[in-house]
């Protein structure tokens, strides 16, 4: 977009940044987490196939840009939490290692996002939980040398490995996290909720 509006960004933010516009760069969502993708369809909600039948009623199908496999990455704070307990003491998982975007505080324990459907917001939006976030071995990289961390921290992927293989559909690696879709009204996110503001 221009270096003057990089340079406004990087001066605000402190270190180098380039503002982007993605334009028509989008991709349709590959495989079948996409709830209204035509894959997504054959494992939705009657209600869901019935709307995308009916052009007024539904949902164009969902389409990606810098993301991987869906819009969102939703996990819990008592999850991240619980991964903590199990490294050393004095060792914190520091919760960006698992790349979210929405981090939910005040869940009734570890991992029962596992279990989530969906999330509603104020104003009538809805984010459908489509699959759990199955993961590698980036969680153990420290930030600071590019290398996995030399502490406990290190072995975070290993620690979860040995309890959170829960899902039939990677048998071999950890959950953490779930992928989530919005659609509905169109979103108004400053109105929804408070970024980078801990209670």
């Amino acid at each position: 977009m221009g270096d003057h509006l990089s340079n406004w960004f990087g001066a605000r933010l402190g270190f180098e940044a380039r503002l982007v516009y993605i334009g028509d760069g989008s991709r349709p969502v590959l495989g079948s987490m996409a709830p209204n993708g035509t894959s997504g369809l054959r494992k939705a909600r009657l209600a869901t196939r019935l709307r995308s039948f009916l052009p007024l009623l539904g949902h164009a199908p969902e389409r990606l840009a810098f993301n991987d496999i869906a819009h969102y990455l939703v996990v819990t704070e008592e999850s991240n939490d619980d991964v903590t307990s199990k490294l050393a003491d004095g060792c914190h998982m520091d919760i960006t290692k698992f790349r979210p975007n929405i981090v939910v505080k005040g869940a009734s324990g570890p991992f029962v996002e596992d279990f989530w459907g969906e999330l509603t917001f104020e104003g009538g939006p809805l984010m459908a939980l489509t699959a759990n976030c199955y993961r590698c071995q980036s969680i153990t990289v420290d930030y600071n040398t590019g290398k996995p961390a030399t502490d406990d921290r290190g072995m975070a992927w290993k620690k979860l490995n040995k309890y959170r293989r829960v899902d039939r559909g990677a048998k071999y690696s950890p959950v953490f996290g779930r992928y989530g879709y919005c659609f509905g009204p169109s979103l108004d996110w400053p109105n929804l909720t408070t970024f980078g503001v801990k209670s």
